[in-house]
Formats: C-alpha cells, structure tokens, sequence
C-alpha cells in the first residue's frame, strides 16, 4: 500500500466518485479542526452523562473503524477487479444506499456500536487528534490505489458485520459518511451546556 500523501495530480487524476471522496475528506479535517479549537485535555476527555461518549471517545471511535475498513480495503483491492476503462457512474446498491441515508447527519437513529468498534478508556489529546489525521491520510492514500479498480465489482467486507458485502466505492462513501456522523455527536458534547470551557 501506498506511503506518501495523494498529490495534487494524483487528485485530480481519480473518477469523479473517488475526487468527491477526497474532498469529503479535507471536509472532515476542517471539522476537526474547529471542533478542537478551544478544546483542552480536560474538556476533551468529558463526558456529558456517564453513558455518553467523550469527544475523546467519538475520535477513538473513528480511529477504530478506519482501521478495521483501511485493512478490509487492502483485502479487498488485492483481490479486485481491474478497471474496466472509463468512468462508470455510481452503482449503489439498496443495501449501500441505507447504509449513507442511516450514517449521515442530522442523526435520527442512534446505534450501539459493536464490541470491536466501542472505545476503551478515554486516550489524551495528544495521541488520538494524531492518530485520527494520519488515518485521513491512510484512506486518501487508498483512492489513489482503488482508481485503478472497478469501484461497483470490487466487493469488501464489512468489518462490522462480515456477512454483508458493499463495492470498494460504497466503502469509501461509508467512511466519510461515518465520520461525518461522529464528528457531529462530537459536536454535540461541546455544545453541551456545562462543557468545560477554556
């Protein structure tokens, strides 16, 4: 898998779903950016009710996951189908259709995430904000290698539920709608009203 940053050309190269997908994804680092301004270590590992998550914990939560699908989308794209040459037009399946509609904000159903996706104890600041930028990297990354892949045939398995399969473009629709989905509960807590401010 590929180590360096997409470039520019790299960016402007990638079918229109994969191009969308990376701006999706500079999307998400300016929302996280100003989700952590003015947010300090204790504020960052604050819980609004005990049962609820700590933006420490959205994060932790979203670095989880992009690790279980980056390694599903390397299984997957060292299996793929080759492009066929030319770009195709989204082929979303029922199944990827509600997956997006479900993940996106503003959330109307909330889910218990699975046992392998639910974040231990709160990490500090300093490791998991990190941890989550290099895995925007990772996925960006990524693009670059799956562009050279049918996006609808090229099937991964989902890592939360390995029974159910979406193509290699869904999967990348999926992650960022996710991150979109968590970012905003993150959103949420610093919105509370007795969040510690600075």
């Amino acid at each position: 898998m590929p180590t360096a940053t997409t470039t520019q050309t790299e960016t402007e190269s990638l079918p229109s779903e994969l191009r969308d997908v990376h701006e999706q994804i500079e999307d998400v680092r300016g929302q996280l950016q100003q989700l952590m301004f003015g947010v300090n270590e204790a504020a960052f590992l604050w819980r609004p009710e005990p049962n609820h998550w700590s933006i420490s914990e959205c994060l932790m939560h979203l670095n989880t996951t992009a690790a279980l699908y980056i390694s599903a989308i390397d299984r997957a794209i060292g299996a793929g189908q080759p492009a066929s040459g030319g770009e195709e037009l989204p082929r979303r399946g029922f199944l990827g259709r509600w997956m997006l509609n479900t993940l996106e904000p503003p959330v109307t159903r909330r889910f218990k995430a699975p046992g392998a996706f639910a974040p231990n104890e709160p990490k500090p600041l300093d490791q998991v904000v990190p941890e989550f930028i290099r895995y925007q990297d990772e996925v960006q990354q990524r693009l670059a290698v799956a562009k050279g892949f049918d996006l609808w045939r090229t099937k991964v398995k989902s890592p939360a539920v390995p029974l159910l399969r979406f193509s290699l473009g869904e999967t990348f629709a999926i992650i960022t709608a996710h991150e979109r989905r968590h970012l905003a509960q993150a959103e949420e807590v610093k919105n509370s009203p007795d969040f510690p401010r600075t």
